[in-house]
Order: C-alpha cells, then sequence, then structure tokens
C-alpha cells in the first residue's frame, strides 16, 4: 500500500480504518522545486477519493467532508510528465525496487519519476465540498 512508502504518516492511519487505494484522485496542485540545483523537489497535492472513517472534533465542527493531502518527495530523478486536457483525476502508485522509490500518477496527466528517499506527508487537512 502507498502509505507504507511515505514517513509522517500517523495521523493518515488514525483518519482511515483501512487507508484507501490512491484511484481516481484530484490534483489539486504539482510543484517541482530547485530544478537547477543539485537536489530536485517534487510536491503534490490532492484530494483523497474517500472521507476519512475517524472523524476529528474539530473536522466535525467545520462539517468537512473532504481531505487533501500534500505528499512530498526530494531527490527526484528519471522524470517524465504528459499531460492532456482536464486532467484532475488520476491514479497515484508508488513502489519500491531495488532500494528505489518508483512514482507514477497516471490518468490524463502521467507523472512518472524515481527517489531513493521515501515520501514524506506534509499536510493533511479537512475540507468542505
Amino acid at each position: 500500500m502507498w502509505n507504507e512508502y511515505v514517513t509522517n504518516n500517523y495521523f493518515l492511519k488514525k483518519l482511515y480504518n483501512k487507508i484507501p487505494p490512491l484511484e481516481n484522485i484530484i490534483i489539486r496542485d504539482i510543484s517541482i522545486r530547485n530544478i537547477f540545483g543539485s537536489a530536485n523537489d517534487l510536491e503534490i497535492e490532492f484530494e483523497m477519493p474517500n472521507f476519512v472513517d475517524n472523524v476529528p472534533e474539530k473536522w466535525k465542527k467545520f462539517n468537512y467532508n473532504s481531505i487533501y493531502i500534500e505528499l512530498d518527495f526530494y531527490d527526484i530523478m528519471d522524470i517524465f510528465m504528459e499531460t492532456k486536457q482536464n486532467f484532475n483525476y488520476s491514479s497515484l502508485k508508488i513502489n519500491k525496487i531495488d532500494g528505489i522509490y518508483q512514482v507514477k500518477l497516471n490518468g490524463k496527466l502521467c507523472l512518472h519519476f524515481k527517489t531513493e528517499i521515501e515520501g514524506y506527508i506534509q499536510y493533511i487537512k479537512g475540507m468542505k465540498k
């Protein structure tokens, strides 16, 4: 499961009884930083496909019914990206093969890259749709 390959996932595990796969996620933002430096960083912000099982009290108070996450990757390499119109819905898969994390975002937006460093959950936020 994808959450095995990211750090800072404690809160995510508390929110879900079983963490859903990242299928038909809504991409909110993708940023690539430090592309001219020695390390390339990539951030993907997306809405989860399912709302949480265990709703925090604060989220109940604000009537949140959706969740979004920013997932960061560092020292990326072998990046490939291709877009088509209306590329919001995609599926994200993370695998580890021979010590290298392979990240594949597929849909009308295709984004593939590799890294030797686990992904990092920068934040998890509730929202009202």
